[in-house]
């Protein structure tokens, strides 16, 4: 196979990179505060365009494990390496379907979940990731993210029940890890759980038998006019409260869920 060119040495590029050993398809930008891309084939066809992959602080350990990760394989020894092992073994494979299908979830969060070092979570060496580090991504979507700038519509909610179900699964898989010698250490033993919001209760019988007597009269009045309400209002009201649904799992809902078993949840 032909080798490219050789690199030439790049004075900008961060003392601690031994250039001589960068992996290849990735490449310096020194604009800013200088960060790593890589070419990827643009959405729209017709050529290529430059995805940043890591800033400026990566090492190049790092820097091979995103290309490794980039070209469909986890580089031994990152978080997505043990993910995947995990997933092949007669651990996993003993799991109920349920809690199989849920570690599937939360491991295609890490795969998606951007690091301050530009790469996703599981392109990062477990012997880089300290409990500090596990702490701040349990952080940071319990608390989600405000807007960039006004009207950006980029907010990301929070979500502490999600951030908790996160770090159990990383507990779990990074334990094993440790026991079957795929990784040395487990940052996520330590971690703390963020506080989850308070449990929510359904209203008495009889309050909301009051609630549902007053929809389905609002329900016959002109609309506009005072104490209607829309007609499908009690009917919403009927499927969350005996299924007990959340509201967004109603609101959601569409023919699809409709069984003849019953509703699927």
């Amino acid at each position: 196979m032909a080798r490219g060119r050789k690199r030439k040495h790049d004075p900008t590029i961060p003392s601690h990179i031994d250039q001589t050993r960068l992996p290849s398809g990735i490449y310096w930008d020194n604009s800013g505060n200088g960060r790593w891309f890589a070419f990827e084939p643009h959405p729209e066809g017709g050529g290529k365009v430059w995805v940043t992959v890591a800033s400026h602080t990566a090492r190049l350990s790092d820097l091979h494990s995103i290309m490794e990760q980039r070209a469909g394989k986890d580089a031994r020894g990152t978080i997505g390496h043990v993910m995947a092992q995990f997933e092949k073994s007669t651990e996993f494979a003993g799991l109920s379907k349920g809690t199989r299908e849920h570690y599937e979830k939360q491991a295609k969060v890490i795969r998606g979940f951007k690091t301050k070092l530009g790469c996703t979570l599981d392109a990062l060496q477990v012997s880089r990731v300290t409990t500090a580090v596990v702490q701040a991504v349990v952080e940071s979507i319990a608390k989600g993210k405000p807007e960039s700038r006004p009207g950006a519509n980029d907010a990301v909610p929070p979500y502490p029940s999600k951030a908790n179900h996160l770090l159990r699964y990383l507990r779990r898989t990074l334990a094993w890890g440790v026991r079957h010698g795929h990784c040395a250490t487990n940052p996520a033993h330590g971690t703390k759980q963020v506080k989850e919001r308070g449990e929510f209760s359904m209203p008495a019988h009889d309050s909301y038998a009051t609630a549902l007597a007053l929809a389905r009269a609002g329900g016959t009045l002109t609309a506009h006019t005072a104490g209607s309400c829309p007609p499908y209002l009690w009917p919403v009201m009927e499927i969350a409260y005996l299924c007990r649904m959340r509201g967004i799992e109603v609101v959601s809902m569409t023919d699809w869920h409709a069984t003849p078993d019953g509703l699927r949840v």
